[in-house]
């Protein structure tokens, strides 16, 4: 057996990656990294009794490269006897149909696609993509280079859900080698050259500084340091949650917080405060390390003081405690109970959850709050930049008018970049173009929950039609 192939089922029976008799729905775009993929996989399809299908997307852009890409992949599969299912999507279309950037709907038909997969499989199916050690390695150095915390320097997972990535221990350079000892030919995106794209140029430009004049071995020794990231991070994790228990209440939208946690481990205090600001706030971004040290002052100083915090929180040293609100917490304003978390993410997620979505971390400012309409609101409509007033926005949609108030919305002043289980701003979609990627739920109480379709939902029904079996 080829040591490539070895050193890949090691990696899976690692990690916990696969199991025996697994029905795998793998995806296979033509392209070097995936063609290798598949071969490891039918290489050791005997011994573990795996079903195999491929899953290839044609998204309609690329044009008659698309189309070659595509009938590849229809040969391959031929040839090694392996079950097809090609998706035909023309994604621009969908993309304008349904108020999307190109890069999202793009996505969205992937994920649709893999998941409608794995619907028709039984307890056992699984997605398997084709990311590799170099493509960790070019996350974390995107990642630490904008500006992250612990969080973000974990990299790609090994496994994420019902999606696994069993290359994600071999380098670009292993997967070609590979490739020229079984002779086996692929496909060359000529966007992947594009260096206009960041992840292009760090591949491009950076990476090979670091191998050629650094240590050969960065990407190895980059995801190794990545493992070692994402296990600590599930330790801080858990112990947080732990402190969170002991000394961490909610009152009337007020979080309140112990005075006494301030006995435990400083850094771990650090990320219940942060923890507790993301609450009180309803949104993580540039929460950092200023504002969990005003906390930490206001744990160690006299009652009576306060500091003033992003999203107009308040903190305030009260006896035995500090307690975190927002003016409308203070006024007493009541609003419908709701509850929003967020979560930097590698790529995007399903969509079919309305009160789910994903947003250009650059794009948000940390002037963004959740909170319910206002006279003068807009959205942006789509790619060209039109707005339209949200109230005509929920005049268009046939929101009930008693239902309009109890909305939430995640706004900048008038600018408002989610209408929460409707419609989400066009210009704080995810693109190419963006660099960190944040996740949004939100909990809403089930007065407001939507009774339309999410565009997400309407974009996955869309593609049923899309999938022609070889």
């Amino acid at each position: 057996m080829d040591q490539f192939i070895s050193a890949t089922e090691q990696y899976i029976r690692a990690h916990g990656l696969l199991q025996k008799g697994d029905r795998l729905i793998v995806g296979v775009s033509g392209g070097a990294d995936s063609v290798c993929l598949l071969e490891v996989l039918l290489a050791l399809k005997e011994k573990w009794q795996w079903d195999i299908t491929v899953v290839h997307i044609n998204h309609g852009i690329r044009g008659e490269s698309a189309d070659a890409d595509e009938t590849f992949v229809r040969d391959l599969c031929k040839d090694r006897g392996v079950r097809c299912h090609v998706y035909l999507e023309n994604v621009p279309a969908m993309a304008k149909e349904e108020g999307l950037s190109v890069e999202e709907a793009g996505r969205l038909v992937r994920r649709g696609a893999f998941e409608r997969e794995l619907e028709s499989a039984p307890v056992n199916g699984r997605i398997v993509l084709a990311h590799h050690a170099d493509d960790n390695a070019e996350t974390f150095l995107m990642n630490v280079s904008r500006g992250t915390g612990i969080e973000g320097l974990g990299g790609i997972r090994p496994e994420a859900g019902s999606y696994v990535r069993p290359l994600l221990w071999a380098g670009r350079d292993e997967i070609e080698a590979f490739l020229g000892r079984r002779n086996l030919a692929y496909c060359e995106d000529e966007s992947n050259e594009d260096e206009s794209y960041t992840r292009n140029l760090i591949r491009h430009q950076v990476m090979p500084l670091l191998t050629e004049h650094v240590n050969s071995r960065a990407a190895e020794h980059i995801g190794s340091a990545m493992q070692e990231i994402r296990e600590l991070t599930a330790y801080l994790d858990r112990e947080t949650d732990r402190l969170m228990a002991l000394y961490v209440k909610q009152e009337d939208g007020q979080w309140v917080l112990d005075a006494k946690a301030a006995q435990e481990e400083p850094y771990l205090v650090s990320c219940l405060i942060k923890k507790c600001l993301i609450g009180a706030a309803g949104c993580a971004k540039d929460i950092g390390r200023t504002h969990i040290t005003a906390v930490e002052d206001l744990l160690a100083g006299q009652t009576g003081r306060e500091a003033s915090l992003p999203y107009g929180l308040t903190a305030v040293r009260e006896y035995g405690r500090v307690v975190m609100r927002t003016e409308s917490a203070k006024s007493g304003e009541s609003a419908p109970p709701f509850r929003a978390e967020s979560r930097f993410v590698d790529e995007l997620g399903a969509m079919d959850d309305p009160y789910t979505k994903y947003f250009d971390y650059g794009i948000i400012t940390d002037r963004s709050v959740f909170r319910t309409r206002q006279p003068g609101d807009y959205i942006v409509i789509d790619a060209a930049g039109h707005r339209q007033k949200v109230g005509d926005w929920m005049t268009d949609h046939k929101i009930p008018h008693e239902k309009r108030d109890e909305i939430r919305l995640l706004a900048d002043g008038k600018h408002v970049y989610w209408i929460a289980g409707y419609r989400q701003s066009e210009d704080s979609l995810v693109t190419e173009d963006t660099e960190t990627i944040i996740e949004w739920k939100v909990k809403e109480h089930e007065s407001c929950k939507s009774p339309h379709t999410d565009f997400g939902g309407r974009a996955s029904e869309k593609n049923q039609g899309g999938c022609r079996g070889d």
